[in-house]
């Protein structure tokens, strides 16, 4: 195994399944990865049963989920579905590569027309 490693399947680096203490497992390939010294997931990571998890590939970083995105890579939009934590709280939503129906596009993010609207073009 990798000195970062505790557990592995491999002598890469990438191939450790569990890491020592202080350290945190990043998924790269299913359930092997990096051991890496940092309290948090990296950027484009999410942390789930203390190992991080890649985010979907159009986001640029999310929560809880590989899907629930909180940002997005270039020529993508932020489709928001809900706050998490309350009004206060992170927009959650998806990455799409264009606005659907019922929606209008500001840059990088689809926002919702007026209810009484089929369709529009801003609020």
């Amino acid at each position: 195994c990798d000195q970062s490693c505790l557990s592995c399947s491999g002598a890469k680096e990438e191939s450790c399944l569990s890491c020592l203490p202080d350290t945190r497992l990043h998924l790269e390939n299913g359930e092997e990865g990096r051991c890496l010294q940092t309290s948090s997931c990296l950027q484009g990571y999410y942390l789930d049963d203390k190992k991080c998890h890649k985010c979907s590939d159009s986001c640029t970083s999310c929560v809880a989920a590989k899907t629930n995105c909180t940002g997005c890579h270039a020529d993508w939009r932020f489709l928001p579905r809900r706050l998490q934590n309350g009004e206060d709280g992170i927009q959650i939503g998806e990455c799409v590569s264009s606005c659907p129906s019922h929606t209008y596009e500001t840059p990088g993010k689809c926002n919702p027309c007026n209810a009484s609207c089929k369709t529009c073009i801003g609020p």
